[in-house]
């Protein structure tokens, strides 16, 4: 078949060239919701006659540009705006560009589309403001590049109406310049295909910098109809989700295959939007092959009404070329048919040297003469029409004309001499009741096919799953027959939500460096994970904005891939060591892996000089009164009654917790990661903590407002909390290598004691108060003398920095800590010596527990929870949690019911509630509850009486009951939390990254 013959084709005229997308939005239904846009507390309803004055709005502002063809838009751009800015600009007759976030491509764009005005949200470096604006209640900018190379174009009507980026799955990414007649015809067909009205709600879910994007505003637009929007936060709450998409009457859903099936179970799909009585009439999947129809039969009820479509198209010919409903009657040729082309656009077949086919398989290519898309450098009045493009794909044309998708030019591949088909291994393994995706890898180096399998266990064991899968495979030539096959928990996706070749590239090659002699593959593995979390290679780990979880992803990722532990990489990220530096070091351990042991160079400690402190840095005179003691201290979810304590910690006011707002805020210059100490001296409590800036600020916390404050400064970065002894002296660990020992109300230098790196561990007072613990990025414990910085020992606590506090633990009179290489070790407190050394798979990021029984408890940052009996050297149990862990767990002993509950919050954005009975031996803790929030728990929650307060990392405080886990009150602070709260005397102690202490207290229902 030359070409799809024309009757096929849609026979509406679309083929006015002169048509743009503004002339076919349809404006008379002015009072109806244009745009719903749902946020985490809130729902934003924009009506079309808002629209339309926001798009007014723009296109007056747009008055002072000329002669240039596209206006940038930033993405931090609230979400609900971006459709105004779109329209305005190409009323004006300008293109759009949604800008990415990727660093290269920002900058592509920039250069190739000569972009100088861009509209953002906050002003960014080398733009200068041209004008401040409002739309639909946010403050927008109209900024100008101050660097932009100056082109100006002649031919401003050029009808481009937005550029955009290719999905790069198959070679690097390409811009192209699109064309009103481009995508015009795509918007009309698919309203009269899909039967949309003005009563219709169209979900926009994509990302703005993916092309069916435009597909859903458009289309929305073009039938007066309204378009769902929703935040990125509740985008990454998958569950929550799914309930707006559900509950809100979506009738319109857009999204590639992986995307909805990775997104979702299959039970919550069938129990929400393929379920009997869901509203959603349409769904449209693309931008991958199109899934099994037996996957759909088996999660769609059998009353839902939902109709499915198969749309396929290629951003170079924007956006949609074909479609084809499914009606469930011939399932072999209902997922792999392309469907009725679409107007002005046509498809060609060709063979290898490039002739036209007729029947059989071939190459498709899409053309038009109209439907132009500009590539890169192309210049349009350069280009012979009809323009086709070559799409990568393998199809088959069958006797009577149709089209079926057989995979990509680059999955069909020659294994022994002959070809095989890898979508046809993918379609086979996927029919396994178990397998819920499946894909594979061709590794053209080494000639070794991997297959890679995410499934559905129900606790079967991956070695009789492997036999179910290659006993299936009996069926396919033994060519077919993989070399190594992958069972992976999770898929990772490119932000256009197709599946991410790289991250099966990298599953895949994991086993394919393991010795020295591959040193220039170690360094391309290196570059190759670092991009992945990194834009650049120009500074160090911390100053490119790493992060702990980040260094954890980065160091997991590389000793996966090299097969080689490498302790010290955690570390030596989170003290800001450079690409070239760690390069060096996996160098180094690989070339020297017969060696027992791996020293850091010296030059990863960082290098600073500064002002040893001789004078008080605060204003604030203070007399020491010797009669000061510290009655009690609480700080990471505990409470320390020192030996001379005989008054009573007040508890909370049980009957107006259930609000909470801010106090008091104190501005300490950068970011509190810190967690506060709160402290009792006599009838006087008072609040300390650390900043990024060195400065330290004590507070005293009373009913009244006139707090008194007390700033010092020390000479760097401080993480650890503050441990605080009598005479208001306090003890700091700072990232210039020191443990500090002050005055908190004068910053008088007591002593100082430095280690070999930076300190990020919170000092461990002995019972005695006479001597402290403390762990150094330096790999070493150090016990020191409380009262004038003496070592009294230091060891080596294993090749892994240590970033946790210790614990105590009384029957073996020893000090426990774990480490950032996974170790876990029992030091005896008086001599040094180690007493006992086990390790985990994964490094640990907090402190270990002793349990009432006895037993201890270490926590590994790949959640795995693991009980030992030190003193016989066993381990006893293990419990895993589905999530990262970086906030310290809480217990609380219940002498009643003689148990140990265990609370832990995760990444996962989720707190664990397990219990442990202690009755029964040997035995793990049993899952009481897990209480879900909308963002990842980095904190140590505060447990007390029966409440609980949660920090999260979008800056989120709760308070709920500890017992169900019910949320009672929440409050939004003004950054991000990465600090433990504590509450105390009715107040909420807590560091945020706004740089300020909060002081939050506690109010009732009325107030």
């Amino acid at each position: 078949m030359a070409q799809i013959n024309k009757k096929q084709k849609l026979c509406h005229n679309v083929s006015d060239k002169s048509i743009t997308l503004i002339d076919i939005i349809n404006w008379n239904y002015l009072n109806n919701v244009a745009i719903e846009y749902h946020d985490l507390n809130k729902i934003y309803t924009i009506k079309y006659a808002e629209l339309n004055e926001a798009r007014n709005k723009i296109v007056s502002i747009l008055k002072c540009i000329e002669n240039f063809e596209f206006i940038g838009i930033g993405i931090d751009v609230p979400e609900y705006c971006i459709p105004a800015l779109i329209l305005g600009i190409i009323t004006k007759g300008f293109g759009f560009v949604n800008l990415p976030s990727d660093a290269i491509m920002y900058t592509k764009f920039l250069s190739t589309l000569h972009i100088k005005y861009i509209f953002l949200w906050h002003p960014i470096d080398n733009t200068e403001m041209i004008c401040k604006f409002n739309i639909h209640g946010e403050y927008l900018y109209l900024s100008k590049m101050k660097q932009a190379q100056e082109q100006y174009i002649q031919n401003v009507e050029s009808g481009y109406v937005y550029a955009i980026a290719t999905s790069g799955s198959t070679a690097e990414e390409k811009i192209c310049k699109v064309l009103h007649s481009c995508i015009v015809p795509n918007i009309i067909d698919l309203k009269l295909i899909l039967s949309i009205t003005e009563s219709d709600k169209i979900l926009q879910l994509t990302s703005f910098t993916f092309d069916p994007s435009i597909i859903e505003i458009f289309l929305s637009f073009h039938s007066g109809s309204t378009m769902l929007m929703i935040s990125k936060q509740i985008k990454n709450d998958v569950d929550r989700l799914l309930d707006i998409i559900f509950w809100n009457n979506v009738t319109i859903l857009q999204s590639t295959p992986s995307l909805f099936f990775h997104r979702w179970s299959t039970e919550r799909i069938s129990n929400t939007i393929l379920g009997k009585d869901s509203p959603l009439r349409i769904i449209l999947l693309g931008g991958e092959p199109f899934p099994k129809i037996d996957l759909l039969l088996a999660i769609k009820h059998f009353e839902n009404r939902t109709e499915f479509f198969n749309i396929y198209g290629i951003t170079e010919v924007s956006c949609w070329a074909s479609i084809n409903k499914i009606t469930w009657i011939d399932k072999e040729i209902e997922s792999s048919y392309l469907g009725t082309v679409l107007s002005e656009t046509i498809f060609q077949v060709r063979n290898e040297d490039d002739s036209i086919v007729s029947k059989g398989d071939g190459h498709l290519y899409i053309g038009s003469n109209s439907r132009l898309c500009i590539v890169d450098n192309e210049v349009l009045q350069n280009m012979k029409r009809p323009v086709f493009r070559n799409t990568g794909d393998i199809v088959h044309i069958d006797n009577k004309g149709r089209i079926f998708y057989k995979g990509r030019q680059n999955e069909i591949i020659k294994r022994y001499g002959n070809k095989l088909n890898l979508l046809r291994l993918n379609e086979t393994i996927s029919e396994l009741h178990f397998v819920r995706n499946c894909y594979s890898w061709w590794d053209v180096e080494r000639h070794k096919l991997h297959l890679c399998i995410r499934a559905i266990t129900n606790g079967t064991a991956l070695y009789e799953l492997k036999k179910e899968v290659m006993s299936h495979l009996e069926k396919l030539p033994d060519i077919y027959k993989p070399d190594k096959i992958h069972f992976i928990k999770n898929i990772k996706l490119t932000a256009n939500g197709k599946i991410c070749t790289k991250f099966l590239q990298k599953i895949c090659m994991q086993d394919r460096i393991t010795s020295s002699s591959h040193r220039d593959a170690v360094e391309k593995s290196f570059e190759s994970v670092w991009n992945n979390y990194l834009n650049s290679k120009t500074n160090g780990f911390l100053k490119l904005g790493g992060t702990s979880i980040m260094a954890l992803q980065i160091s997991t990722e590389i000793c996966e891939l090299l097969n080689t532990q490498f302790p010290n990489l955690i570390g030596m990220l989170l003290k800001d060591a450079t690409f070239e530096e760690c390069l060096t070091y996996l160098k180094n351990i690989l070339l020297f892996n017969t060696r027992n042991e791996i020293n850091v160079p010296t030059s990863y400690t960082p290098i600073h000089t500064y002002v040893t402190m001789h004078k008080p840095l605060s204003n604030n005179a203070y007399k020491i009164n010797e009669e000061d003691i510290c009655l009690w201290q609480k700080c990471k979810g505990k409470t320390y009654i020192h030996l001379s304590s005989n008054d009573q910690i007040l508890k909370f006011d049980k009957k107006a917790m259930f609000n909470i707002r801010v106090k008091n805020t104190f501005d300490l210059l950068k970011c509190v990661d810190a967690s506060p100490t709160v402290f009792q001296y006599n009838k006087r409590t008072f609040v300390t903590v650390g900043s990024h800036s060195g400065m330290i600020c004590t507070v005293e916390l009373k009913a009244e407002d006139n707090s008194v404050v007390y700033k010092i400064q020390l000479p760097n970065r401080i993480e650890s909390s503050v441990v605080v002894l009598d005479n208001f002296k306090g003890i700091v660990g700072c990232y210039d290598g020191h443990i500090y020992c002050f005055y908190l109300k004068t910053g008088d230098i007591i002593w100082k004691y430095q280690t070999k790196d930076i300190i990020k561990c919170t000092a461990l007072l002995s019972e005695s108060q006479n001597k402290l613990y403390i762990g150094s990025y330096d790999n070493n414990v150090y016990c020191l003398s409380t009262e004038n910085g003496t070592k009294i020992w230091s060891v080596k606590a294993s090749n892994g920095s240590i970033s946790a506090s210790g614990c105590l633990h009384s029957a073996t009179e020893t000090v426990l800590f774990g480490t950032l290489d996974g170790s876990c070790v029992a030091i005896n407190q008086s001599k040094g010596d180690i007493f006992w050394r086990n390790k985990l798979m994964n490094p640990i990021f907090v402190s270990p527990i002793t349990l009432h029984n006895g037993f201890v408890l270490f926590c590994s940052v790949g959640g795995t929870l693991i009980c030992f009996d030190i003193q016989a050297d066993i381990k006893l149990w293990t419990y895993q949690i589905n999530s990262n862990i970086f906030a310290y767990p809480i217990t609380q002993y219940d002498p009643i019911k003689n148990c140990e509950n265990i609370i832990i919050g995760s990444l996962g954005k989720s707190i664990y509630y397990l219990e442990l009975n202690s009755s029964i031996e040997n035995t793990g803790p049993v899952l009481k509850y897990i209480k879900n929030v909308l963002s990842p728990i980095y904190a140590t929650p505060w447990c007390e009486d029966d409440y609980m307060c949660i920090a999260c990392t979008d800056g989120t405080l709760y308070i709920c009951k500890l017992s169900q886990g019910d949320i009672l009150s929440s409050i939004k602070l003004g950054g991000e939390i990465f600090s433990s709260p504590v509450l105390a005397n009715g107040l909420i102690t807590v560091g945020c990254r706004d740089n300020n202490l909060y002081v939050l207290e506690q109010c009732k229902m009325n107030e």
